[in-house]
């Protein structure tokens, strides 16, 4: 099943004792097979395009980012996984390290879904941020 959808996604980063909220709204698409749902969407960034993929299954998240931006990310409860950001002075190696990830889906099969992710984001031993996504997917 593909459909077009509405993702809201709401971010809360705690850097330094510093909260900072952000809110934004895509358009994208929703396909859900295999007891997956992957959902794709695009955004600019600093006038520059980045398209997102966000595989989303019952066990963990994973997001590719490609265009501007690339890094993949995976985030599995309880658990610590690399990735890599590519700056424009070099590349910045991170540990993500999952908290919490609650999928919560519609029971009737209609495509409405929430998320909400937690986790650290670390260079070596510094923890850089906490993080808090939610994430709610609205077809249209």
């Amino acid at each position: 099943m593909s459909n077009q959808v509405q993702i809201e996604i709401i971010t809360t980063q705690m850097v330094d004792g510093q909260k900072d909220e952000s809110r934004a709204n895509y358009r994208g698409s929703c396909d859900i097979a295999d007891e997956m749902a992957t959902l794709v969407y695009a955004m600019e960034q600093a006038g520059r395009r980045v398209e997102t993929t966000l595989t989303l299954k019952e066990d963990g998240c994973f997001m590719e980012n490609r265009g501007a931006e690339e890094r993949t990310m995976d985030f599995l409860p309880g658990q610590r996984t690399r990735t890599a950001l590519q700056l424009p002075m070099g590349r910045l190696d991170l540990e993500v390290h999952t908290h919490t990830y609650d999928l919560q889906t519609s029971h009737e099969n209609t495509g409405h879904m929430q998320v909400e992710l937690v986790y650290d984001l670390y260079s070596g031993a510094d923890l850089l941020a906490t993080n808090r996504l939610q994430i709610r997917v609205i077809p249209e």
